[in-house]
């Protein structure tokens, strides 16, 4: 039997979009290939941590953190929440022998993920090239299936991101991690097999093609907002309303 490993960061800004994300694992993967969900706790409530430990498969890490991004889009908290991104998923390939597959908390499962690792790669990653050629892969899918190599990719990415110069889009702090990935993927100097994923397949963002990914993406391009506006402007002004119902209710 096939079996992985899920990881995602999590804040109280971010809650809802995480019980989504949880909840449509737990409705549409098979339970028996999930070893664990490990959750990074970057600032949630009491309440909040209650909710998650009552799922079986969750397993939350404690990061010592509490932020909120007050200060906004690409902001210095924001940019802390994603520079633990790919630091912590070392961490639990280091620790596990099952694939580990970590996707952003502003997500939401269509299929059975178990589906994308035997699609094959040593690594499998959300590429964006032709609309992004000076950044060609996004961090919101990175899912490590040969642990020994995938370690070894992940150290080189956190290296590059702490080696990569400061750069800037409006006054704010352009965030490293998916700069950093598409350094090493595109250098490729391990000679690792990396296997790309399409947007439309692990990351998509148009509701009109809900039907055929895998993962949703409720990315945007800002984090100043209140939680209920983040969810309004995300999820409801782009027509994901009537999939997310069902994982709104506690």
């Amino acid at each position: 039997m096939k079996t992985y490993n899920i990881f995602f960061i999590l804040n109280s800004p971010y809650f809802t979009f995480g019980k989504i994300l949880l909840k449509s694992i737990y409705k549409n993967c098979k339970q028996h290939n999930i070893k664990k969900i490990y959750i990074l706790n970057t600032g949630l409530s009491e309440s909040e941590l209650s909710f998650l430990n009552g799922f079986d498969k969750v397993e939350v890490l404690n990061s010592g953190l509490d932020t909120n991004f007050s200060n906004g889009s690409w902001g210095e908290v924001w940019n802390t929440n994603i520079s633990l991104k790919l630091r912590v998923l070392g961490s639990i390939v280091e620790q596990v022998n099952d694939p580990v597959m970590m996707i952003d908390g502003d997500c939401m499962v269509m299929k059975d993920l178990v589906n994308l690792i035997d699609k094959g790669g040593d690594i499998q990653l959300c590429y964006r090239g032709k609309t992004n050629p000076d950044n060609p892969y996004l961090g919101s899918y990175v899912c490590i299936v040969n642990n020994k190599l995938g370690k070894l990719f992940i150290d080189d990415c956190v290296f590059e991101m702490e080696n990569l110069a400061d750069r800037w889009l409006d006054g704010k702090l352009w965030p490293k991690e998916s700069l950093s990935i598409g350094k090493v993927a595109t250098k490729n100097s391990r000679k690792i097999n990396i296997a790309d994923f399409s947007l439309s397949e692990v990351s998509e963002f148009n509701y009109e093609n809900i039907n055929d990914c895998t993962i949703v993406h409720f990315k945007g391009k800002t984090h100043s907002f209140s939680q209920e506006e983040l969810i309004k402007t995300r999820i409801y002004d782009r027509g994901f309303g009537p999939y997310v119902e069902e994982y709104l209710n506690d």
